[in-house]
C-alpha cells in the first residue's frame, strides 16, 4: 500500500524533462547565424567600396577576406598591386570610415587573387569619381 501511494505521488508530481537538441542542430544554428552576419557585412563593404572606385578598379579587383580589421582586396594582375595600393588604399579606408560600416576596418591590403566577391556597380552605373 505504501509503495502504491509513493508511485501515485511520483506520477502526480513528475515533470517531464525538456529534451536537449542534438549538438549538430545547435552548431548548425550558430554557423548559419555567423554566415548571415558575414554576408551582410560583405555586402555593406562592397557597397561602400563601389561608391568610391572607378570601372578599371572593378575590372581588376575583388573584395577578399576581412580579418582583424584588415580588408583584403584581391587583384587579378600582380603588376597592378602597387599601383592600385598607392591610388586607392587611403580613399577606400576613409570611405569605409565615413560610410558608417558596421565593421571596423583599419587597413586595406592589396594581394594577388581572384576568389573574392565582385565589386558591384552602384545604381547609376558609375562611381562618385566617374561623375
Amino acid at each position: 500500500m505504501e509503495t502504491e501511494r509513493r508511485l501515485q505521488w511520483v506520477m502526480a508530481n513528475r515533470t517531464p524533462r525538456g529534451t536537449i537538441p542534438p549538438i549538430g542542430v545547435m552548431i548548425g544554428g550558430l554557423v548559419e547565424g555567423a554566415l548571415r552576419r558575414d554576408s551582410e557585412q560583405r555586402v555593406q563593404l562592397a557597397s561602400v567600396v563601389a561608391n568610391c572606385v572607378d570601372q578599371e578598379f572593378r575590372r581588376h579587383c575583388r573584395i577578399g577576406d576581412l580579418h582583424n580589421g584588415m580588408l583584403a582586396i584581391e587583384v587579378d594582375e600582380p603588376g597592378l598591386i602597387s599601383i592600385l595600393r598607392v591610388r586607392w588604399a587611403l580613399k577606400i579606408e576613409s570611405a569605409l570610415r565615413k560610410g558608417g560600416a558596421k565593421t571596423w576596418v583599419r587597413r586595406v591590403l592589396f594581394k594577388f587573387g581572384r576568389s573574392g566577391d565582385r565589386i558591384p556597380v552602384n545604381a547609376s552605373g558609375m562611381s562618385d569619381n566617374e561623375r
